[in-house]
Order: structure tokens, then sequence, then C-alpha cells
């Protein structure tokens, strides 16, 4: 815990969540939803038939392989 405060100070870590089994199941729906969204928006996702939850679990592995270099937040599933 201590590092963790000393890492905060330093702007290392900035942001950090730790979702239980309830709150995973709603960010997987809402990346679903989303995906559905995005589906409906994007005509080359509809012409290829490219399905909604491929498309929130890219967006969603997009945005955690950007977050690596910089450290920015941490997401931690159980």
């Amino acid at each position: 815990m201590f590092k963790y405060f000393i890492n905060m100070l330093r702007g290392l870590v900035m942001f950090e969540y730790q979702l239980n089994m309830a709150e995973t199941v709603g960010f997987a729906i809402v990346l679903l939803l989303l995906g559905r969204w995005i589906k409906r928006k994007v005509n080359f996702f509809e012409r290829f038939f490219i399905p909604a939850p491929v498309i929130g679990g890219t967006l969603f592995s997009i945005i955690l392989f950007n977050r690596t270099p910089n450290r920015k937040f941490y997401f931690y599933f159980q």
C-alpha cells in the first residue's frame, strides 16, 4: 500500500480499479452495447458481418494496449 502511495505521488499511477464479478459482467455488457452501436454507425462492420462482441472486445484490447507504455490506469478483474 505504501509503495502504491509513493507511486501515486510521483504520478506513475493515475487510476487503479479492481472489478468484482458483478462489475465485470456489467462492464462486458457495456462493451457489447458499445460494439452494437459502433456496428450500426460504421458500414464496414455491417458489410463484412463483424460481430458486435468482437468490436467491443477489440476496442477494450486497444485501450488496454495503449495504457501499457505510460501506465496511466490499471484494471484488475476477479
